[in-house]
């Protein structure tokens, strides 16, 4: 009896869930309870904009609108009218989202086909513009993530957008999916790309596993391999710094190699530092080298501009000191400065 309770609970929850609405401002809401074919539904919809919430993946993004003047942000409102939702970090202090465990999906609907998908925070407000609303009640998760998935096979849609919300799904089939498309053998990279960077974003250390596979696989292509090296950088998950580090060194692909170094060089750290000046001594590609030069110019001040002294100043390869002397022009660093003259007036 207890078993059956429990599972009478979780039932409930999900649907209580799926019902919850975002703010709507200046428009009408009309709720209606979810047919059997959802994209059926959606696509005869009698509003222009027709929506409703799922259960959402644990994550640290807020979606929702913003304008940046420079440090300051402002917004935390959308118009359902105009292509604006955006990621960002939550770990920023001047928008908060209240904790949720569902999100808002909204299409936009043209002629009886879909012509937008957007996915907002609950706590993001969305300007109706004085339009009217259809809103969902106990829509099944995995007909959403099944419908999203539909379309990225559809020409018209914009497939990042569609990818990113088919990814905050929190149902297993939105990591089936993921996966299923990132292994795909017809889909096109650009897709797969999308799919490996969702992946190491929201699934946690089964995604970093399935992108790191990418990342090290030999008959996938260079830009394939170029986003799930980029994946990885972005990756919280412990290992990922190993795994760029040794991309960096062992890689048999100079193009992989020069990658790995980049993304290595947006992350502080004497591991990435390291890696980076190794493969300066150690890569046997020039263009491998070259790249390395930028890569350790993009390291904080204090790591970079001493670095860069050295190699232009004692580096055995001359393109690299050429290189080295570039990078050091760049920086507005009184130490780089006196370098250059230094060697100038040898």
């Amino acid at each position: 009896m207890r078993k059956l309770a429990l599972a009478a609970t979780l039932v409930l929850f999900a649907v209580a869930s799926s019902a919850q609405q975002p703010r709507i401002l200046h428009g009408t809401v009309t709720s209606i309870p979810a047919s059997p074919n959802l994209g059926a539904q959606i696509r005869a919809s009698k509003t222009a904009f027709i929506g409703y919430s799922v259960p959402e993946i644990e994550s640290e993004h807020v979606m929702c609108c913003f304008t940046t003047y420079g440090d300051y942000r402002t917004g935390g409102t959308c118009s359902l009218d105009r292509d604006g939702s955006s990621f960002n970090s939550s770990d920023r202090d001047d928008f908060h989202v209240a904790s949720s465990d569902v999100f808002a999906i909204v299409y936009h609907v043209e002629n009886g086909e879909i012509a937008r998908v957007r996915s907002y925070s609950m706590d993001c407000a969305l300007d109706a513009n004085g339009a009217a609303v259809t809103w969902i009640d106990g829509v099944d998760p995995k007909k959403s993530v099944a419908l999203l998935a539909s379309m990225l096979g559809s020409a018209g849609h914009r497939s990042e957008s569609v990818m990113s919300t088919l990814a905050m799904h929190a149902d297993a089939s939105a990591t089936t999916e993921l996966e299923r498309i990132l292994s795909s053998t017809t889909a096109p990279d650009g897709t797969r790309g999308q799919a490996a960077f969702w992946l190491g974003q929201t699934r946690g250390r089964r995604g970093y596993e399935d992108v790191l596979a990418v990342a090290q696989s030999l008959p996938a292509s260079p830009h394939l391999r170029e986003k799930a090296v980029f994946a990885l950088s972005q990756s919280k998950a412990p290992g990922a710094i190993d795994a760029l580090i040794n991309l960096a060194k062992h890689d048999p692909t100079a193009h992989v190699r020069s990658q790995a170094l980049f993304w290595l060089s947006q992350k502080a750290g004497n591991k990435a530092a390291g890696a980076i000046r190794a493969s300066l001594d150690d890569d046997p590609d020039s263009g491998v080298r070259d790249k390395a030069v930028f890569a350790v110019s993009q390291l904080p001040n204090d790591e970079s501009v001493p670095m860069l002294i050295e190699l232009m100043k004692s580096h055995r390869d001359p393109s690299v000191r050429k290189k080295a002397a570039f990078w050091l022009g760049q920086k507005h660093d009184p130490r780089a400065l006196a370098a250059i003259e230094d060697v100038l007036k040898r």
